[in-house]
């Protein structure tokens, strides 16, 4: 019974009582329940209780808050963990953030903003095959697809992004009617 739980523990964060646990599973049953807002406000008060925590899953429910449409509330968390937990935050934590940032920024329309934040991902680690492909795809559609080219060219020098900045290279290929350099 999600709802008499989520009762029980707003009683409890009321009274000043709710701990992080706590804090955070009434986050999650907002989450399920679909109350964006609430969730990310109940995580963000986790945050606040979590002095010490890491902060990796609240940057995954972040995530999660964006990809269920409740971007203003992912924006939020995600400055709530920079405001409350900066030295927690290690390179890979503010690249996930960025990475979160650049696909609410994708979603919003703003795409000049992606890039910004792509490029950033990839001062930070030159090896993140991922952001290269998504700033590849910001190029293109950008129509400098001289510059796409070369983000997706850099991608297939990574291992774990090869195939996928391959396939990305050749339908840009075929999109300018390079049919012979796109079949390898």
């Amino acid at each position: 019974q999600p709802l008499k739980a989520a009762q029980s523990y707003e009683y409890l964060r009321v009274l000043g009582e709710a701990d992080t646990e706590s804090l955070n599973a009434l986050g999650d049953i907002y989450l399920k329940a679909q109350a964006m807002a609430a969730a990310a406000d109940a995580y963000s008060s986790a945050i606040g209780a979590a002095s010490g925590q890491p902060t990796d899953p609240y940057i995954q429910k972040a995530k999660a808050l964006a990809r269920g449409g409740a971007i203003d509330d992912a924006r939020a968390l995600l400055t709530a963990i920079e405001a409350h937990a900066p030295e927690q935050l290690g390179a890979s934590q503010r690249k996930e953030i960025l990475r979160v940032r650049a696909w609410m920024a994708l979603q919003s329309g703003a795409d000049s903003e992606q890039a910004g934040l792509l490029e950033e991902i990839v001062r930070l680690d030159t090896m993140d095959g991922e952001a290269l492909i998504s700033l590849g795809q910001y190029h293109r559609r950008a129509g400098d697809l001289e510059q796409a080219a070369f983000c997706f060219e850099r991608a297939a020098g990574i291992a774990a992004s090869e195939g996928k900045a391959r396939i990305h290279h050749a339908q840009l290929l075929v999109h300018q009617a390079k049919y012979e350099e796109a079949i390898p």
